[in-house]
């Protein structure tokens, strides 16, 4: 089934990257992501391996790692094969306008069977899908921070200053489908000592986890957040 895809500026500078690679260095890409074990499921492995490949060509390497993640998310995301994406990346391309020259679009149908054969590969589906994962929730948080108020007690006559409470109030800011909220919530100290100890726990947690997919074989496990 053909999709339109967005076509950006920054695509189609990707693109004209790509196309114009060295067969030997994309062969050197194919055969280097082919050949990563355990499967990675950090985007930092799969720079790492392309940038290998152009060395002192950092432009290169970033460009041509974003093209691979971004048409493989597409295909992941519509649900549809290679080739089916690269039919309608095509289509949209004529539908956006003169983006490509009539040599560099000759070029692309000729790269055709090497982009498919790289946004299939075990390493790349496996990074978009575990950044898919990462991220898939209502809410994400982005930030939170405790501030910490002396409220004055007054007297009856409010002139005079008889006590103080000490009181803190944590504010969570995170993202949502309609944007970026924030929530405010009161604590005191108690409240404080137990949100640290179940800080402290879930990172616990955590590694236990790690440690006993790995134990058993699921060498492709990270905590959320590692990169």
């Amino acid at each position: 089934m053909a999709i339109r895809l967005v076509i950006t500026e920054e695509l189609i500078s990707d693109l004209k990257t790509f196309i114009d690679l060295d067969d030997k260095d994309v062969q050197l890409i194919v055969s280097g992501l082919s050949l990563l074990e355990p499967l990675p499921i950090v985007p930092s492995v799969l720079q790492a391996k392309i940038e290998s490949v152009f060395h002192s060509q950092p432009e290169k390497s970033t460009s041509t790692y974003r093209l691979l993640m971004s048409l493989c998310n597409t295909s992941i995301k519509a649900d549809v094969s290679e080739e089916g994406l690269f039919e309608s990346l095509l289509n949209s391309i004529e539908e956006a306008g003169e983006l490509l020259s009539k040599d560099e679009v000759a070029k692309l149908k000729d790269k055709a069977p090497t982009i498919q054969k790289l946004i299939s590969l075990p390493a790349i589906w496996n990074v978009v899908k575990g950044l898919d994962l990462s991220t898939d929730y209502v809410n994400l948080f982005q930030s939170a921070r405790i501030n910490t108020d002396i409220r004055p007690l007054f007297n009856k006559g409010a002139d005079e200053i008889q006590g103080a409470i000490i009181s803190h109030t944590m504010r969570l800011t995170f993202d949502t489908v309609e944007g970026m909220k924030s929530l405010s919530i009161a604590m005191d100290d108690r409240d404080i000592v137990k949100l640290s100890k179940q800080c402290e726990r879930a990172i616990t947690k955590a590694m236990t986890a790690k440690n006993f997919m790995q134990k058993s074989n699921i060498q492709s496990t990270i905590i959320n957040g590692e990169r």
